[in-house]
Formats: C-alpha cells, sequence, structure tokens
C-alpha cells in the first residue's frame, strides 16, 4: 500500500513564478536608475540567492514527505489514521551555500488505542541524519572543509560569507569543528593513489631505470616543526611532524608525479607502521611488484637519519638507498657556521671546496647569460632531454663512493680546530661520512638516470603542510593540525571529488558527528564548539 498524500506542487510552482516574475520586474527597472554595473550584478545574485532558498526549501520538504509516505506505507497506516505536525519543534532550519533554508520534516503524531499517541519523524534518520550535531547541508560543509583546509579559521568564515554574498554564514569555531570530524573519515586510502592507478602511471609514464628498464618510484620521509598546545597551557613547544611521500618522474615532461602522501605527528614507529600499511594495501609493494608485468624499483632518497633503516629501510630489502646530495653538502655549510660563524670567509670556503667536490657548478664561474627577449614555449609537447638534465647540473662530480668520501674526508683533515668542541663537530661529520658510504655513488645514480635530491619531499612541506599550518601567530591542537594534514593531503591526491560523491558518506557523517566528543572524554549533548 502506497500513502500519499495531498499533491500541492502545482500551486508551489505557481508561487515561485509569481515570485520569480516580482523580482524580474524589479531587476528590469534598476538600470533605469542611476546604479553602476557592480550594484546590478549584486542584485541579480541577491534575486537568485533568494529563489535558491524557496526551491531548495521545497525540495527538502518533498523529501521529508515522502520519507513518511515509505513509513507509513510499511507501518500500514493510512493518511487518515494520523495527523500531520508542523509545528516549530518538528520543521527544521539548515545552512546551505544560498543561505539559510527552512522546511518541515513531516513528522506525525499516530494515536494508539488504550496507550496514546506517539509522534514520528521518519525523515530525521532519513533525509538529514547528521542534522542534530551538524546545521550544514552536505554542499556547504563541503565549501566550510575546503576553505578551513585552506586558509585560517577566522579567515574561512570570511571566504564563505564573501563568496556567498552574505547568504551563508557559519561560524569559525563551527568550521574547525566540521574540518575535525570530517578529516576522520579520510583515512590513507583517501591520501594514496590506489593500486590500479599506480601501476599504470609506472607503466606509461614514469622514467627507468636504464640499467634494468624497471619503472622508477621515489620514496622519502622528512619532518618539520609546528608549535603545539600542549599540557593544558598555551605556553607553546615545537613539535615534529613526520611527512611520507611516493612520487615518480614523467620520462616526457620531466615533471614530479604525486602518487600520495602523509602527515603524521607520531614517531618513528608509527612512520614505520604507516609504510607496512602501504605494503598491506598494495600501493608500495615490498619488492615492487605491481602486478601486471609491472615491477618496479623503489629509490629512496632522504637524509641520514638512523631511524629509518631500522623501522623503513628493513621492510625494503630491494630497494636503491640514497644520501640526498643536498643535505649532504648542507653539513659543511651547517659545520663551517658552528666552527667560524655564518658567511665568514671561512665558513665560505668550507663550504666552496665541498661544492666543488661535490660537483655543483660554481655560480662566479659561468659567464653572464645573453639574453634575447622573452620565448616561452608550452610544456606540453615539448619533449624535454631528462635523461641528461640530472647530470648536467652536477658537471664537475667526477668522484662517488669512497672515492668522494676520501676528497671530503680530505677537506676536513685541511680544516683547523681551535677548541676540543670544534674537534668533535669535525668528527660527528666525518662519523656521518663513514655510514654513508654506500649511499653515495652519485655518478652511477645519474648514469641510471636516478634523482638524487629529496627536493620532491622537501616542496611537499609547502604544499601539503606549512603553507596552512604555519601562518602568522598560529599554534595548533594536535587533532585540528590532524585533519588540516588529512585534508590537504586528499585533495592533493586528487581524490576531493570522488570523496564527497560517495553514497555511504551521509551514513558516515552522521557516525562520525555522533561520536563527538567533549574536552573531558564525554559524549556531546549536542553542537560544541572547539578551540584551535
Amino acid at each position: 500500500m502506497q500513502v500519499v498524500f495531498a499533491d500541492n506542487s502545482r500551486a508551489v510552482k505557481a508561487e515561485l513564478v509569481a515570485t520569480f516574475a516580482a523580482n524580474v520586474d524589479e531587476l528590469v527597472a534598476i538600470p533605469d536608475s542611476p546604479q553602476d554595473l557592480r550594484t546590478i550584478e549584486k542584485a541579480v545574485v541577491t534575486m537568485l540567492l533568494s529563489l535558491g532558498r524557496l526551491i531548495l526549501g521545497y525540495l527538502f520538504a518533498l523529501r521529508c514527505r515522502r520519507a513518511t509516505e515509505k513509513d507509513l506505507s510499511q507501518r500500514g497506516l493510512k493518511a487518515a489514521q494520523v495527523r500531520l505536525r508542523f509545528d516549530a519543534d518538528y520543521c527544521a532550519s539548515m545552512m546551505t551555500t544560498m543561505g539559510e533554508v527552512y522546511f518541515p520534516l513531516f513528522a506525525y503524531r499516530e494515536d494508539i488505542n488504550g496507550i496514546g499517541s506517539i509522534t514520528r519523524t521518519p525523515a530525521r534518520d532519513s533525509v538529514v541524519p547528521y542534522r542534530g550535531r551538524c546545521r550544514s547541508s552536505p554542499l556547504c560543509l563541503e565549501w566550510e572543509v575546503r576553505l578551513g583546509a585552506q586558509n585560517p579559521f577566522r579567515r574561512a568564515e570570511e571566504e564563505l560569507a564573501f563568496f556567498t554574498h552574505g547568504a551563508a554564514t557559519v561560524e569559525d569555531t563551527t568550521i574547525s569543528r566540521h574540518l575535525v570530524q570530517v578529516s576522520k573519515l579520510v583515512d590513507r586510502k583517501w591520501t594514496y593513489l590506489g593500486h590500479d592507478e599506480i601501476r599504470e602511471i609506472l607503466r606509461a609514464h614514469a622514467t627507468r631505470d636504464r640499467k634494468n628498464g624497471k619503472p622508477l618510484v621515489y620514496a622519502s620521509c622528512d619532518a618539520h616543526a609546528l608549535r603545539r598546545y600542549t599540557d593544558d597551557t598555551w605556553t607553546f613547544e615545537w613539535k615534529m611532524a613526520n611527512g611520507i611521500r611516493l612520487w615518480c618522474e614523467d620520462r616526457d615532461s620531466g615533471e614530479i608525479i604525486h602518487l600520495g602522501g602523509e602527515f603524521t605527528w607520531g614517531d618513528c614507529h608509527e612512520v614505520g607502521r604507516a609504510f607496512a600499511a602501504l605494503i598491506e594495501m598494495g600501493i608500495l609493494p615490498r619488492k615492487g611488484d605491481y602486478g601486471d608485468g609491472v615491477r618496479a624499483q623503489l629509490v629512496w632518497v632522504s637524509d641520514a637519519m638512523g631511524w629509518f633503516d631500522e623501522h623503513i629501510l628493513r621492510l625494503f630489502p630491494d630497494a636503491i638507498v640514497i644520501l640526498d646530495i643536498f643535505h649532504l653538502l648542507r653539513w659543511f655549510a651547517v659545520l663551517g657556521a658552528k666552527l667560524f660563524c655564518a658567511a665568514t670567509k671561512r665558513a665560505r670556503q668550507l663550504y666552496a671546496q665541498a661544492a666543488s667536490a661535490l660537483g655543483f657548478e660554481r655560480v662566479g664561474d659561468r659567464p653572464a647569460k645573453v639574453r634575447h627577449g622573452h620565448k616561452k614555449h608550452p610544456r606540453r609537447g615539448r619533449r624535454h632531454a631528462h635523461n641528461h638534465s640530472a647530470a648536467s647540473r652536477f658537471p664537475g662530480l667526477r668522484h662517488s663512493g669512497e672515492n668522494l668520501v676520501k676528497r671530503l674526508l680530505k677537506i676536513l683533515l685541511g680544516v683547523k680546530t681551535a677548541t676540543a668542541a670544534q674537534t668533535e663537530e669535525v668528527e660527528k661529520v666525518v662519523e656521518r661520512l663513514g655510514n654513508n658510504v654506500l649511499r653515495m655513488d652519485y655518478v652511477d645514480y645519474l648514469q641510471r638516470g636516478y634523482q638524487i635530491g629529496s627536493g620532491a619531499m622537501e616542496s611537499l612541506h609547502r604544499s601539503g603542510s606549512q603553507c596552512r599550518t604555519k601562518v602568522p601567530g598560529a599554534r595548533w591542537l594536535k587533532e585540528t593540525s590532524q585533519a588540516v594534514f588529512n585534508i590537504r593531503m586528499m585533495q592533493l591526491a586528487g581524490k576531493w571529488d570522488e570523496f564527497w560523491a560517495r553514497p555511504e558518506l551521509m551514513s558516515e557523517l552522521t557516525a562520525a558527528f555522533a561520536s563527538e566528543k567533549t574536552t573531558d572524554g564525554e559524549v556531546a549533548e549536542g553542537p560544541r564548539l572547539i578551540a584551535a
């Protein structure tokens, strides 16, 4: 049995048409008045937003009515047996991208013989299930999360109001709270490309090892510091956020192809578990086997942090491990600053000697480039000779491995130290060189077409984290900053639209908001604000 309430759609449409016609008549009269084009455009947008709210209210109410009709049919009730309730307690308001919309939930009261009556609201569970803790429509919620991940929350509030011409207004603390709850749904599968997608990219676009012909997958891990609210006090301290990135190089353009990444507040053990999860998910196979004939060569390019070997590299026995040549050069820059103070003549001499040994071209030795005007060529369609571009950056690199270490040690032995502390600093660099001899065969790496710098990992800090979390005056809660990390990394992975278009998203949002806890660990009774 299908229960259908009286259809008043024709009356609603007639009212909408009449409202639209009246508004259009007012707009047509505007050009006759001394108004500028900006005022005219704003008037048109205001009218469209007003009309849009009316249409949304009608459509939302229609969804609620159909939910009630379905519930009555399932219970075997007729329309005459129930009474609809349209009082304020059973009408809803929801903030949309067109402004706040009001609509009835089509709740009904059923009289039960001998017992009394009961009121049911089917739409509360089927149409707007998370409304009790989030008054934003799904699209408005998406806009809030996007703006909150791109801007400080106060500015996100202002941007939302600006781009909706003041129709949508959401508090900055509410945007923060919504961002945190949505980010809980962004797990690792949303911040990396899938197994099959990575396989096809490696097959069709990635550079290959010139020695064995395998496509090259690069991985790295690096940390950066953020100020955090700790120990229930606003006396902040610096905490390290560890970043992970997978990438490959386009063999036609030489551009970096982002395969995924993440940021975590976890320590080395947490980072190790993240790489173990990537192996289990097939995103970064232990042996590089992606199936269907694609067997990749993993290249690990990073600095020489000791915990990498124990927690990450042991998981990938076939990986080629490269010490980032720029980090190696930085060791000498830092050493010169500690021994002789930064930018002094002796510090610059030490740095120049190391740069020469590593094959870096000295800027002062290059003739001035003759410029013949601006010539810009389209990037796509132009094939780069990337097989030689890396080697051309190090024209003086003739030694690597043990021979390179010997040359660098000779430079260090020539450094005259005046104190025991200075000698200790030199010995630290000597020890680090000795521990990384097998990761400094740069001549062979360049011949095989490898990248020998971790610039792709370093640049991810800016786009994935720092340009949002290192804004002036920012101090972060762990939960809120992790939410920003998750949302931004999902966006960089190109999975934004896929995430928000899922049919099951509504039920997941309902569960996320229902599990929301207060700062004392208790379940919240209603909407709550989180300071960030």
